[in-house]
């Protein structure tokens, strides 16, 4: 089931427009990126997907635990945790 059979009317307002918009820019405007993400891929609704709207998926999977260990370290030093927390045994 899409997430457009799913959503109230005020959200199906929503995607209507994001449609629209996403039309309206098509052939405008040259090497424009549009770049969308979500965790949820089996709600999208197939229109959303279709050409011309987004031409491409692009799957990332999740990090392995050195890749969140890494994430969290780059966090934990931006956010100024410096040396209060153990990345090792959060990762």
């Amino acid at each position: 089931m899409s997430i457009a059979k799913q959503c109230s009317e005020p959200s199906q307002r929503l995607l209507n427009q994001l449609w629209n918009e996403l039309d309206g820019v098509h052939g405008r405007l040259k090497g424009l990126l549009s770049l969308a993400a979500t965790n949820e891929p089996r709600l999208l609704d197939q229109a959303l997907l279709r050409l011309p709207r987004f031409s491409e998926r692009c799957y990332i999977p999740l990090p392995d635990q050195a890749g969140r260990r890494r994430l969290l370290e780059l966090g934990r030093v931006r956010l100024g945790f410096g040396t209060l927390c153990k990345t090792r045994r959060m990762g």
